[in-house]
């Protein structure tokens, strides 16, 4: 994968394509990792859009975070700083999470001044090979409208899509 490849990629980094469905939640509409574990298992479908990571991005346009603590050696300290910088989920969903990560970097897709969905970096390790600089600039490649085109031929074309052929998305 061409992102990947471009962001230094790690075994333990994944990224996530988040598409809205116009009810207040997110779908995933592709995800990759190194580590099958993490790729293929989903723990769940559908993910509200005011909640965790997820609704930070949604809310204000991008979010990162890293240096988390190690939730295999002190998941209660781990759960705490991503209470103090109001990601958190419930204890009960982050406990379920079979990845935990310990950095962050996501920001809104847009199409033609909608927001459209997320695409979310997340790694095991506390930081990314690359520089948040690097991130940032990478957010406004070719590469980048490519992936927001796309979740609109998603939205419109797939018939697995639970909202094809409707135009979602907030406007900003």
């Amino acid at each position: 994968m061409m992102v990947t490849v471009e962001l230094k990629f790690q075994e333990t980094d994944r990224v996530s394509i988040y598409l809205h469905n116009g009810d207040n939640e997110f779908i995933i509409a592709a995800r990759y990792c190194r580590y099958v574990k993490w790729a293929k298992q989903i723990t769940r479908q559908i993910y509200p859009d005011d909640q965790g990571v997820l609704g930070r991005i949604w809310k204000n346009g991008s979010y990162a975070l890293d240096a988390l603590p190690d939730p295999d050696e002190n998941f209660l300290e781990y759960l705490a700083v991503l209470n103090r910088n109001s990601v958190a989920l419930s204890e009960e969903w982050q406990r379920k999470i079979r990845m935990k990560p310990r950095a962050y970097f996501g920001f809104k897709l847009m199409d033609d001044g909608y927001s459209k969905g997320i695409f979310l970096m997340e790694s095991a390790h506390p930081q990314f090979n690359v520089t948040q600089n690097e991130l940032n600039r990478w957010r406004n490649t070719s590469i980048v409208k490519m992936i927001e085109k796309a979740l609109v031929l998603f939205e419109i074309y797939s018939p697995s899509s639970p909202i094809g052929g409707k135009n979602y998305g907030d406007h900003p």
